[in-house]
């Protein structure tokens, strides 16, 4: 991007990238599942390294018990695990699922955040993503083709990523014990040999790398005709690098949420995108046990 700052940070439109998805897991998201009688996600964990966490103090204060600091690892699955360790620490360590999403994309959607997560707890694990439109080729030099990859195998995977926690831990000791290297979470999961449901995206859940991405980006806030976000009053907007978003919820006791609906029950609607189809939503159906 050759900016000064991480892109995380970079203005779009009004506020830095990561505010959009603060923005969805504390405010759209919660006030979505409030509307339609559901248990919205408790909590979020911002990974953030510490020489940075007082630029994000007042936003945590604002979401006092649904927003807590973790610091970063060397690589992503220390990041993740850190994560994952304050979020224990948080719901006392009965915390069934988390969700990962990276805070470089900030154009996720409502809809696809419910569609992973109810497809990671009916499978275990689940990653949004979309099939890939271009043709890929494979090369061991970089210079000759060696082979085309058939492309209707070929998915490009997005965030959140949606894991059973107790898998994630049994994959980050698997990962530890035997050096393996891993590129994202559901990878853990392949690591122990077990299913990851690839869950329909969509394409405009980019992730902001080019100068061009943010030109994109700031098309499609417009067409959707997105409001600015304002977390709190007055704050700056030159900030400084995060990792990633994450949220859970411990599970409720029995009865305690009383309507609540179960997960699977999230509409027999499909939206139409490309000609292939996604679930929707027409009576508020969102997860009634968020363990993002």
């Amino acid at each position: 991007m050759k900016a000064t700052i991480p892109k995380q940070f970079l203005t779009l439109r009004s506020c830095p990238i990561l505010h959009y998805s603060l923005h969805l897991f504390l405010e759209k998201l919660p006030a979505y599942c409030t509307a339609n009688g559901i248990s919205p996600p408790g909590q979020v964990i911002l990974v953030l390294d510490p020489k940075y966490q007082p630029e994000y103090q007042p936003i945590v204060d604002k979401y006092e018990g649904r927003l807590a600091f973790a610091n970063p690892g060397v690589e992503r699955q220390g990041s993740v695990e850190n994560g994952l360790n304050k979020l224990h620490e948080l719901t006392g360590g009965v915390c069934e699922y988390i969700a990962v999403h990276d805070s470089a994309r900030p154009l996720v959607t409502i809809p696809e955040v419910c569609d992973v997560v109810i497809d990671a707890q009916n499978v275990g694990a689940a990653v949004l993503g979309v099939p890939c439109k271009a043709t890929i080729k494979e090369s061991e030099d970089g210079v000759l083709v060696q082979r085309t990859i058939p492309r209707s195998r070929l998915w490009e995977v997005h965030t959140p990523q949606v894991v059973k926690v107790n898998a994630l831990l049994r994959g980050f000791k698997k990962v530890e014990k035997e050096g393996l290297e891993v590129t994202d979470d559901v990878s853990i999961i392949e690591a122990l040999g077990e299913p990851v449901k690839l869950t329909r995206g969509e394409y405009t859940n980019l992730k902001i790398t080019t100068p061009e991405d943010m030109e994109v980006a700031t098309a499609i806030l417009a067409e959707r005709g997105e409001e600015e976000i304002v977390l709190v009053d007055n704050y700056p907007v030159s900030l400084a690098p995060v990792s990633r978003v994450a949220s859970a919820r411990p599970p409720a006791s029995p009865g305690s949420l009383g309507g609540e609906r179960k997960i699977t029950n999230f509409g027999n609607g499909r939206l139409s995108d490309g000609g292939e189809e996604r679930r929707s939503y027409p009576a508020g159906p969102t997860p009634s046990k968020w363990h993002e």
